[in-house]
């Protein structure tokens, strides 16, 4: 099950109620919710009242995916960097919540965005350069793909790393169209999708909770 954006509390309660229905018919199935909520350029853009909506949902989430503006309205942290991050991303794992995923989070350099994925043991993280653009869909369509790896049996990292190198490598292609804030090519560039390139000067780290270190390499 995926949820995505509402746009108000009603929405959201539907969902939740149809979310209990099917864990209800199937114990065990996985749901991934995406707080949708706002970013870090416009700010808050949907009813306030999803904040405290979420606040109080968002643990019966198997897989939650946050912004990084959407993360320290979850958490009430302050999210300035890849740290400030995980140490956030940390306190959403409960209930059933066993992964964060969070996108957008600022990089060490201002040319730079992280992409991470915090479990209980540990987290996982890719850094990007930073594009001039910010399409429309970006966040939907890593979450699609993040689950679609899933289904087929990935691994967590194997499926982060699928969705960000193609969410970049779409964002890459669609910087040449007339107008910033564009969709995303899917259509002109599906071969991207299928075989996605990995960015230039691209990252893979790790970070054990134990410790709090950045490690780079693939885990």
């Amino acid at each position: 099950m995926l949820g995505g954006y509402l746009g108000s509390v009603a929405t959201g309660d539907v969902l939740i109620d149809a979310v209990a229905r099917v864990r209800h018919a199937a114990p065990d199935a996985n749901f991934l919710l995406d707080p949708v909520m706002g970013d870090e350029s416009k700010g808050l853009y949907v009813d306030p009242g999803l904040v405290d909506f979420y606040r109080t949902v968002c643990h019966r989430a198997d897989i939650l995916a946050p912004n990084a503006f959407e993360l320290g309205l979850l958490t009430g942290c302050e999210i300035s960097g890849a740290k400030d991050a995980a140490t956030a991303a940390i306190r959403l794992l409960k209930g059933r919540t066993h992964t964060v995923l969070v996108t957008s989070v600022p990089g060490d350099e201002p040319s730079s965005i992280v992409t991470m994925a915090a479990s209980m043991d540990r987290v996982l993280g890719i850094t990007t350069p930073r594009l001039p653009i910010d399409p429309k869909g970006a966040g939907d369509l890593f979450m699609a793909l993040v689950a679609a790896q899933l289904l087929r049996g990935a691994d967590m990292w194997s499926a982060l790393e699928r969705g960000v190198h193609t969410v970049w490598a779409l964002s890459e292609q669609a910087i040449g169209a007339p107008e910033r804030g564009v969709d995303l090519p899917l259509i002109d560039h599906q071969d991207v999708l299928t075989a996605p390139t990995r960015p230039p000067g691209g990252q893979s780290w790790r970070m054990d909770h134990a410790d709090r270190t950045i490690r780079s390499g693939e885990p």
